[in-house]
C-alpha cells in the first residue's frame, strides 16, 4: 500500500477546486478546469500549481455574473483581483480566495471564455500590455470524479496541453 503525503497546499487547492466545481455544477454554468490545473493532473495526477485555474462560458458569465458571484460569496469567496469587466465581448477574469484559508497562498483563477467552432476552441485573454488571445483546442468537456467529487475537465487532455503549452 502506497500512500503520498500531501502538502497543506495541495489539500488547500483540492478543496478550493471541491468548493468551486460545487457552485459552477449547482448553477450549470459550461466550465471546466483549466491551464495549469489541468497539465498538473495529467503530469503528476495532483494540483501543484501556484494556482487553480478555471475557465467559464463567457456568455454564460455576463448573464449570470451576479448570481455566480454571489454564490461564490456565500461560500467565503472573495474577489482579490478582476479584469476586463469592460471587454465583456472577449475576456474576464477574477482571482478569487475563501475567508477558511485567507491566511495561505491558496486561490483561483476564474477566466471567462470565449468558446468558438461548437465548443472546440477556448480561448481565454492573457493580459499584457493590451490583452492577446490565448487558445486552447478541445473536442468537449468531460465530467470525472476525483477525489471523492466531480470535476470538468477538457478532452483529449494531449489535443488541450499541446495548443497551450506546446
Amino acid at each position: 500500500d502506497v500512500h503520498v503525503q500531501k502538502s497543506k497546499k495541495q489539500i488547500l487547492q483540492e478543496m478550493i477546486i471541491k468548493d468551486i466545481s460545487k457552485i459552477l455544477f449547482r448553477l450549470q454554468a459550461p466550465h471546466h478546469l483549466s491551464d495549469g490545473s489541468v497539465l498538473s493532473l495529467v503530469r503528476s495526477c495532483n494540483v501543484s500549481s501556484r494556482d487553480v485555474d478555471f475557465s467559464i462560458d463567457i456568455d454564460w458569465l455576463e448573464k449570470k455574473e451576479d448570481l455566480f458571484l454571489e454564490e461564490l460569496r456565500k461560500d467565503g469567496f472573495y474577489i482579490v483581483r478582476e479584469f476586463g469587466k469592460e471587454q465583456y465581448n472577449f475576456g474576464r477574469e477574477f482571482s478569487i480566495r475563501n475567508e477558511k484559508y485567507k491566511h495561505e497562498q491558496a486561490y483561483a483563477d476564474i477566466f471567462g471564455v470565449k468558446f468558438f467552432r461548437k465548443g472546440t476552441i477556448a480561448c481565454e485573454p492573457l493580459w499584457l500590455d493590451e490583452i492577446k488571445a490565448c487558445c486552447a483546442r478541445m473536442e468537449k468537456r468531460k465530467i470525472f470524479q476525483w477525489n471523492s467529487h466531480m470535476i470538468s475537465l477538457p478532452v483529449p487532455f494531449d489535443l488541450y496541453l499541446s495548443t497551450m503549452y506546446g
